[in-house]
């Protein structure tokens, strides 16, 4: 067998080679697998970038536009109040494109109101560039939506815009029968409120004894024309009974409440 240092030297650098190529091969495996996940990387962050633009855009839609138009005007059912056009944005040297389209949609509650349902559908737009050297463009959608119920008075037990007494005898303080010498209605004994109380007016209590308010009772605010008349025989702390009663003074409510004429006609049979 040949020994020769020449012939050693060959086969060293024969096995220099080969663990050289074995190296080099390991080495471009990792560099183009790591390659590949950065691109994957890249492209998934510019998909999760546009699928928060979407989202943040459909919110856009129903704070700037569903929702205060919603609360300026009745819609008619199946209103799409248009495609808005939002400040591009720039992630990754990308532009993306933004935009919303606003929606609302009239229906009628179980009590008969009016139930507003309004919706925002986000688009963003941007184009990818495939392995190939192709351009792909991407849309992402995204929807917010909001349903709005008004307050309506059916949740009062016991609702007055004025709390001057109504027809029948010993109604009037003077002989002249006149709006403004009526009585006011009373609260008194044996009575008992288990409900939401309001009035824009002032609530009287009865000298002769007093009533027991079970839930919250309401008026509007004294420089309203609202607020409280007790007597020498029910004050405050007589008439609230039970864990839910409670008395306060709030905003004056609205009455008639507004577009309930336009409500009326609309449901009316006959013109």
């Amino acid at each position: 067998m040949v020994n020769t240092p020449a012939y050693r030297l060959r086969r060293e650098s024969g096995h220099a080679l080969i663990t050289s190529v074995i190296f080099i091969s390991i080495t471009l495996i990792f560099t183009l697998g790591y390659l590949s996940w950065a691109s994957h990387q890249k492209v998934s962050a510019k998909h999760r970038y546009a699928e928060m633009q979407a989202k943040l855009a459909a919110r856009t839609g129903i704070s700037e536009t569903v929702y205060p138009l919603t609360m300026k005007t009745t819609p008619p059912k199946d209103t799409t109040y248009g495609n808005f056009a939002l400040p591009p944005g720039v992630f990754q040297r990308t532009n993306f494109d933004k935009s919303y389209t606003a929606v609302a949609t009239q229906k009628t509650g179980q009590g008969m109101q009016n139930i507003f349902y309004g919706e925002s559908i986000g688009q963003v737009e941007y184009t990818l560039d495939s392995r190939l050297g192709n351009e792909e463009r991407i849309t992402v959608t995204r929807k917010a939506a909001i349903t709005l119920e008004p307050n309506t008075f059916s949740k009062y037990l016991y609702f007055t815009n004025k709390e001057a007494a109504g027809g029948g005898a010993f109604i009037f303080d003077d002989v002249n029968y006149t709006d403004e010498s009526r009585r006011a209605v009373t609260f008194g004994s044996n009575e008992n409120w288990n409900g939401p109380v309001h009035s824009n007016d002032v609530l009287t209590m009865s000298d002769y004894g007093c009533p027991n308010f079970m839930s919250e009772i309401t008026t509007s605010m004294p420089n309203q024309g609202g607020g409280f008349n007790f007597s020498s025989d029910c004050g405050e702390d007589e008439m609230l009974v039970g864990d839910d009663a409670s008395i306060d003074t709030v905003d004056k409510i609205t009455y008639p409440p507004p577009g309930v004429t336009t409500r009326l006609r609309r449901g009316a049979n006959y013109s």
